[in-house]
């Protein structure tokens, strides 16, 4: 179906915990890409509470791959289990920071590789990291159906969002006409999702729940508490997977729509 970015505005909204916990409740085969040059994988060590990947598979894997020209057969090779079913996966981050200089001769061929995956009924999610940051993925964001912003709601982080706004603009217009939007955790502690997309111009995309005792469940591999499939903060992220999915078919019914009358145009030539 799609290939959706999470990015930040400053350091440590929460955006890893959200894209893995979109990834965990995806309804369809999702693919978790940690594109955060700037470190190690804070899934592995976090979530998984310290596993090490077979084969050592990260992105490193795939920058060797396309040098080789096998980028697209190397995918399944370069991830992580992160259920049973394999049905939501993991490519983990970098080993080092210091290698990020490598994923410059990368990122456009993932871009290409990402969308295709469409069509093997896997959807793609990218943590992104901070916006702007050395050698980072800007070409995932670009080809990202669906970018968001992730942010906190004290004043310096809506300050930093606010900041960031005309760069994530410039990224995300520059395909389709797309706007980016906001994913925004706590709402209302202080601000509200209204008042920062009001500061921001960014339009909501959906509240995450403040709740760092579920959070640290994704954040550090923590045990689940008692009911904490039902809570707030996972049902949230269900709603915004939710929404996702809504927008990404409301991006592409005009495409398709095209398609469809191009064949009807052909069918009658």
């Amino acid at each position: 179906m799609a290939v959706i970015a999470l990015t930040s505005a400053s350091g440590a909204p929460g955006v890893t915990a959200t894209a893995l916990g979109l990834t965990l409740v995806w309804p369809r085969p999702a693919l978790l890409v940690e594109a955060d040059p700037s470190h190690g994988s804070s899934v592995l060590a976090g979530y998984l509470r310290g596993a090490v990947p077979p084969g050592g598979a990260s992105l490193l894997g795939l920058v060797k791959a396309h040098r080789v020209g096998r980028l697209a057969q190397a995918i399944d090779e370069q991830t992580v289990s992160l259920d049973d079913e394999r049905r939501h996966r993991l490519i983990p981050a970098l080993p080092a920071p210091e290698q990020a200089p490598v994923l410059d001769s990368v990122w456009d061929a993932l871009a290409e590789v990402f969308t295709d995956l469409d069509d093997q009924g896997v959807d793609v999610i990218v943590d992104a990291g901070r916006l702007g940051t050395a050698h980072g993925p800007g070409q995932l964001l670009r080809a990202a159906d669906v970018c968001a912003l992730v942010t906190r709601t004290q004043l310096p982080a809506v300050a930093a969002a606010h900041a960031r706004v005309r760069s994530l603009a410039e990224l995300t217009n520059s395909v389709g006409g797309r706007s980016a939007h906001l994913i925004v955790i706590g709402d209302g502690r202080p601000y509200t999702g209204a008042e920062i997309a009001e500061v921001t111009g960014l339009p909501v995309l959906a509240p995450i729940a403040w709740d760092p005792v579920g959070a640290d469940v994704l954040s550090f591999g923590a045990m689940r508490p008692r009911r904490w499939e039902q809570s707030r903060f996972v049902r949230d992220l269900v709603g915004a997977a939710d929404v996702i999915a809504r927008r990404v078919e409301e991006r592409r019914a005009p495409v398709a729509a095209g398609v469809a009358t191009a064949r009807g145009r052909w069918a009658r030539a």
